[in-house]
């Protein structure tokens, strides 16, 4: 059975955890995106040419496995909007597709690890990457109760590192020649930001 979305308004202020049902697909308001719920009949050509462009997926690990139909949505199913949840980043001016994120959950340790990707490229140094982590942030710490968010990055993106500074993440690890990128080791970069200082912080 299909569960239509409910729409949360995350512009503004954090959300209480009253308003989440588990199980329930939520779609975020932000102030020039929408993030709504990816289901696998919305996996069309856009989402495949996205996972096939050698500059959407640079720094992704999924460039080293081949990509298809198949293989995303069976990626799109396994999400439960329990644990894992996905959204397709939705432009309001024009309604376009420009890129997807997730969001991970661990209950038993209150952590979240969200991503965000966007695919089209003439929306790339628009802040569309900070708006959709600041939506993630703001359902994962005050809708879902998470203590903690943490993030991964390739030392060699700088743009993550960038917006991982700016929404006020801490660099909290430092793995030397951890992960590939194209035909060398790279170090890999862990980021973290807790709840009280998520509250504090001047990017709210």
């Amino acid at each position: 059975m299909t569960v239509e979305p409910r729409t949360l308004e995350v512009v503004g202020g954090v959300l209480g955890r009253d308003a989440w049902a588990p199980g329930t697909p939520y779609r975020l308001n932000l102030e020039r995106f929408v993030l709504t719920p990816l289901t696998e009949s919305m996996v069309d050509r856009t989402y495949l040419d996205w996972m096939r462009d050698p500059e959407v997926i640079r720094f992704l690990d999924s460039r080293y496995k081949p990509q298809s139909f198949v293989s995303i949505r069976a990626f799109v199913r396994s999400f439960d909007n329990v644990d894992r949840f996905i959204w397709r980043v939705i432009a309001k001016d024009g309604l376009k597709p420009v890129g997807n994120c997730t969001l991970f959950l661990d209950r038993v340790n209150g952590l979240a690890e969200p991503g965000v990707v966007i695919g089209e490229k003439a929306f790339w140094g628009q802040n569309v990457t900070f708006e959709a982590y600041t939506g993630l942030y703001d359902f994962a710490f005050g809708t879902l109760g998470v203590e903690k968010i943490f993030s991964k990055t390739r030392s060699t993106n700088l743009a993550a590192v960038w917006n991982l500074r700016k929404l006020g993440m801490r660099r909290e690890g430092f793995f030397p020649n951890h992960v590939r990128f194209d035909d060398r080791r790279v170090a890999l970069i862990w980021y973290g930001l807790d709840r009280a200082d998520w509250r504090a912080s001047s990017t709210r």
